[in-house]
């Protein structure tokens, strides 16, 4: 008779014993208070408010998958495998596989960290789950004239001024920035005075 599977959400808070027996004194931290306190500040110095928005998201959907809190030693390969399978009936697997990254990232660098101070790896094996395959997407963009019909609403915008720029002004340049790059409209929206040199002629997006 085959065993039936308990789905992972029913599953009960894993507890981590010692070899006495007795519950060892360490704090578990959840996916969110790790980000929060440990990841964040580490890792995203600088980045964008978009970084950390994706971030959030991969943390956000992980509990939803668990419907509950998830602690950050609790990713393992049957949790990845799990959450792949959820987040594949809602979204195609390049957007499953950017929730991937961000969750083995934070995951990596736990590992790394208790390794550091126990001399022991975080969990006792690697996750071998992989990304998910995808497939080759069609690249789209605007046609020339979609754009000019584009760039003539923008310089109709009756707004007087946005951000201390007048409304159409900016539209345009925003719209321009978007074609020229192909940078998400989020990324290109993040960008600051600073991130332009007029000299090279170049944008960072972060």
């Amino acid at each position: 008779m085959q065993e039936r599977q308990v789905p992972w959400h029913q599953r009960p808070v894993l507890r981590l014993f010692d070899e006495s027996g007795e519950a060892p004194q360490v704090e578990r931290v959840t996916l969110l208070e790790f980000f929060q306190s440990v990841y964040a500040p580490l890792k995203l110095v600088g980045k964008s408010k978009h970084s950390f928005s994706l971030y959030a998201t991969a943390i956000n959907f992980a509990t939803r998958f668990a419907r509950r809190e998830v602690f950050i030693d609790e990713l393992d390969d049957e949790f990845m495998a799990g959450f792949q399978s959820w987040r594949l009936t809602q979204v195609e697997p390049p957007t499953v596989n950017r929730d991937y990254r961000y969750l083995m990232s934070m995951w990596r660098l736990a590992r790394r960290k208790k390794r550091k101070e126990s001399g022991r790896p975080y969990n006792e094996q690697d996750i071998e789950v992989e990304p998910l395959d995808e497939y080759e997407r069609e690249v789209k963009c605007w046609s020339l004239d979609e754009l000019e019909k584009l760039l003539s609403a923008a310089r109709a915008v009756q707004l007087d001024m946005f951000e201390e720029v007048p409304a159409p002004d900016w539209w345009v340049a925003l719209l321009l920035v978007i074609y020229y790059t192909g940078a998400r409209c989020t990324a290109c929206m993040s960008i600051r005075l600073e991130d332009v040199d007029f000299s090279l002629g170049t944008i960072t997006v972060r």
